[in-house]
């Protein structure tokens, strides 16, 4: 795969997934109204805090998209970790907020960033040991 094509790919996945948490984050949490969790500016803060860390990994993608390898395999391997990492969160957050709604859903803010590092850091670490072949 080519690397302009790939860095736009992970860039455009990365994009989508923060827009999609974000704007699922605000609608799960509901800070509009009377809520009684929002009656003074601490409320917003602690959930400004829980969006930026479930951003976190689509942040971590889209800066890091920007990384030069001619290795069209490692290409390949980096959108393939941004699409399950950006379409399995949209999908799991969506799940969470709309389908399957329970007290305990907005554990998935603080949990599913969680499991998007393991496999951003499992993605690094198979970068570091997959190699181009030296031609003989």
């Amino acid at each position: 795969m080519d690397q302009q094509i790939a860095k736009t790919a992970i860039r455009l996945l990365a994009s989508v997934g923060v827009i999609a948490t974000v704007a699922l984050s605000i609608y799960a949490a509901q800070p509009w109204g009377d809520n009684y969790a929002y009656q003074d500016i601490s409320g917003y803060l602690l959930l400004t805090v829980f969006v930026a860390w479930a951003i976190s990994p689509y942040i971590y993608l889209f800066v890091s998209a920007g990384r030069h390898s001619p290795h069209r395999l490692r290409n390949l391997l980096r959108v393939a970790v941004a699409l399950l990492i950006c379409i399995g969160g949209i999908a799991a957050v969506f799940d969470t907020v709309f389908i399957h709604l329970d007290a305990q859903g907005g554990l998935i803010f603080l949990s599913l960033p969680v499991v998007q590092w393991l496999v951003i850091g499992v993605l690094e670490l198979t970068l570091v040991f997959v190699r181009p072949k030296k031609p003989i």
